[in-house]
């Protein structure tokens, strides 16, 4: 429960992807049922309304090439089997929802009033999803800032397990970026020398470890996910 002084990043990352229509529907009834008990969370819906209402008149809409959309669901759903049309494509509807989760955590950078006092940088999506298992987490890399934003929008770790997220930069071995935070939503910040590794091409993954992550500081489980950095 929020009282308006201990509301979380995570309850307001909620609110947004609420107000633009995003959370999966048991979510979406449970912060329903919040915003009624809780006038905090009300305030904020009310202010992510504000906040995204120029949008939609701001922004012309462009129809991409139909080749564009093929693209993307082969790098995000390489295994997705083919259906027989595009709208009863279930790698279509995920590769939507991924791609439009990315851009509502990119919104809601941009709308930060801190957003504005960090180092201008480029910046980097992926989209982390296993082939064997219902494990998918976005990722959001401002180089800027050097913060790496998660959002995990389905899965987790094994039971008595954790994962574990690594950057793969050429032909050198796999560098931890740390456990994958236990929240749906997480920013981790990167050491200077880590950071200037990641740049496009460079792969991203994520594997099952032991709690608290890999003993030997390279991977020691199954790599469940791996997926290419994306320049926005």
């Amino acid at each position: 429960m929020t009282d308006g002084t201990d509301m979380t990043p995570e309850d307001d990352l909620l609110v947004a992807e609420y107000v633009l229509g995003v959370l999966p529907h048991e979510e979406r009834v449970a912060l329903a049922a919040r915003l009624e008990a809780e006038p905090a969370l009300e305030a904020r819906r009310r202010f992510w309304e504000d906040e995204f209402a120029p949008l939609g008149a701001e922004v012309e809409p462009v129809r991409p090439p139909a080749h564009v959309l093929a693209a993307v669901e082969k790098r995000l759903f390489p295994h997705a089997v083919q259906p027989r049309g595009l709208w009863g494509s279930l790698a279509f509807w995920r590769a939507a929802t991924a791609l439009l989760l990315v851009l509502v955590v990119a919104g809601l950078g941009l709308f930060s009033t801190q957003r504005a006092n960090l180092p201008v940088g480029p910046s980097y999506v992926a989209s982390l999803t296993a082939s064997a298992a219902p494990l998918q987490i976005e990722v959001l890399y401002d180089a800027g800032s050097r913060v790496l934003k998660l959002n995990r929008v389905s899965g987790g770790p094994a039971q008595g397990r954790d994962l574990q997220l690594w950057l793969i930069a050429g032909n050198e071995a796999p560098i931890s970026l740390g456990v994958v935070p236990a929240a749906t939503s997480a920013s981790l910040e990167l050491a200077s020398a880590i950071a200037a590794k990641l740049a496009p091409k460079a792969l991203l993954a994520v594997s099952d470890e032991p709690l608290g992550g890999s003993p030997t500081g390279q991977p020691t489980g199954a790599v469940l996910a791996t997926a290419p950095l994306i320049a926005m």
